[in-house]
C-alpha cells in the first residue's frame, strides 16, 4: 500500500475554482488505485465527513510578518502551522508521495522539509504561475524575489505539474529543470456531469430566446462592456437572455441580463446544461486556461470566445481547436454583434456532438496516477 498526501490550501467545501482540482484528486485517487491510501491536509474548514478520505484541517495563522507586506499569498500565513503539525506527528508515519497544490504557493516551501522527514517523492502542482503571472502587477523587486522562491520550489520537487505549456514557460526554472515538468489540464467533474445528464431535468424551457451563460469571475483585465452593449440592443433583447453565475461585477445589467451570484458547482453545471450558448471573455493572454471551458465542453455546448487578443490564439485555442461549435470574436461591438447574429441565424440546435472524455478530470487523474507509479514503482 502506498501512502499519498495531498496538501491543498483550498479544498471542498470551498466553492471557488481553486478547490476543484485537489478535491477531485482527493476523492477519487483511491477509487482508481486500490493500492493507494490518500490523506488530505487543507486550510479549508470541514463541515461534514466525506467517505473514503482522511481530511486533516490545519488553520492558517493570523500572525503578520514582514513578508506579508511584500507577498500577498495565503500560503505564507499557513506555512508555520503546517510545519508545527508535521513536527508533532508520530515518527513512524510515512508518506511515499506528497502532492502540494497551489495557488496559493508559499506553502510549497515545505517540500524540502517533507522530503527530508519522510524521504517522500514531491509533486508540485502549479495551477497558475507564481512569479510571472501577467494578471498581477508586481514591481521589479517582488518579481525577482518570487522568481528566486519559485526556482527553489522547482529544484526541490521530483515532478512539477502544470495545466498547459504556456503556464509552464512562465514558471521560473522550467527551462533548467524541463525534465521534471508534466502537463495535466484541468477538466470537468465527470461524476457530477454524468449525474446531471442522467437526471435530465434541467433542459431549457420552451422559449423563443437563446440563453447565454458565463460561469465564473470576470477578471479586472477583461472588458465586458462591449458584450453587454451588444446583447442589450433593442433588436437582441427579445432574442437572447444572458445569465452570469459568479461574483457580481458592476456593469453587468440590463432587461435581458440576470446576475445569479455565486452558486454551487452542481448548480452551475445544471445552469450550463440548460443553456444554448456558453461564453468566454478573455484578455488574450497565452497562458489563460479557464476551467469553465471544460464544463462547457462536457455538455457539447456552442461556445462563443470573445478575446482582447488575437483570434484563435493561446491555450484556449489549443483546447478548442479540434472541437466543433466554437465561434471567436474580437472584443469589439461590431464583431461581437456580427458573430452573435451568425450563431442565432444558424440555430443553436445545429451543432455537432463529440466525445468529451479527454476534457474530464478523470482523464487527468489517470495521468496523475501514471506519474505516481513512475515515482514509486
Amino acid at each position: 500500500m502506498k501512502n499519498v498526501l495531498i496538501i491543498a490550501y483550498y479544498y471542498y467545501p470551498f466553492q471557488g475554482v481553486g478547490a476543484k482540482r485537489a478535491s477531485y484528486w482527493g476523492r477519487n485517487l483511491s477509487k482508481v488505485a486500490d493500492d493507494i491510501e490518500c490523506t488530505i491536509i487543507t486550510a479549508t474548514k470541514q463541515n461534514e465527513k466525506i467517505c473514503d478520505e482522511e481530511i486533516i484541517y490545519i488553520e492558517a495563522t493570523s500572525k503578520v510578518s514582514l513578508l506579508n507586506f511584500l507577498i500577498k499569498d495565503e500560503g505564507l500565513m499557513w506555512l508555520g502551522n503546517l510545519k508545527k503539525y508535521f513536527k508533532n506527528i508520530k515518527k513512524n508515519k510515512k508518506y511515499d508521495v506528497v502532492i502540494i497544490t497551489g495557488g496559493p504557493f508559499f506553502h510549497f516551501s515545505i517540500a524540502k522539509f517533507l522530503k527530508k522527514m519522510f524521504n517522500s517523492k514531491i509533486i508540485l502542482d502549479f495551477r497558475d504561475p507564481f512569479s510571472s503571472n501577467p494578471r498581477y502587477n508586481n514591481n521589479y523587486l517582488i518579481k525577482v524575489f518570487k522568481k528566486a522562491l519559485e526556482i527553489g520550489f522547482v529544484k526541490s520537487a521530483d515532478i512539477v505539474i502544470t495545466v498547459n505549456k504556456s503556464c509552464e514557460r512562465l514558471i521560473s526554472g522550467s527551462q533548467r529543470y524541463s525534465s521534471k515538468f508534466k502537463i495535466i489540464e484541468n477538466g470537468y467533474d465527470d461524476v457530477l456531469v454524468d449525474e446531471i445528464k442522467k437526471i435530465g431535468c434541467f433542459k431549457k424551457e420552451n422559449s423563443s430566446s437563446l440563453k447565454i451563460i458565463y460561469a465564473g469571475t470576470f477578471y479586472n483585465d477583461v472588458n465586458t462592456d462591449n458584450f453587454i452593449n451588444v446583447i442589450t440592443q433593442k433588436d437582441l433583447t427579445s432574442r437572447v437572455e444572458f445569465i452570469h453565475v459568479g461574483k457580481e461585477r458592476k456593469g453587468i445589467c440590463g432587461d435581458n441580463v440576470k446576475s445569479l451570484g455565486v452558486r454551487s458547482y452542481k448548480e452551475t453545471l445544471q445552469l450550463i446544461s440548460s443553456s444554448d450558448i456558453c461564453l468566454i471573455i478573455t484578455g488574450g493572454k497565452d497562458f489563460e486556461s479557464t476551467t469553465k471551458i471544460f464544463d462547457y465542453l462536457a455538455f457539447n455546448k456552442i461556445i462563443l470566445v470573445i478575446t482582447g487578443g488575437e483570434i484563435k490564439s493561446g491555450n484556449i485555442n489549443e483546447i478548442l481547436r479540434k472541437t466543433p461549435n466554437v465561434y471567436w470574436a474580437y472584443n469589439e461591438v461590431f464583431d461581437i454583434n456580427r458573430i452573435l447574429k451568425i450563431i442565432i441565424e444558424k440555430n443553436s440546435n445545429d451543432k455537432t456532438e463529440y466525445p468529451t472524455y479527454e476534457f474530464s478530470r478523470l482523464n487527468g487523474l489517470y495521468k496523475l496516477l501514471e506519474i505516481i507509479k513512475l515515482l514509486c514503482y
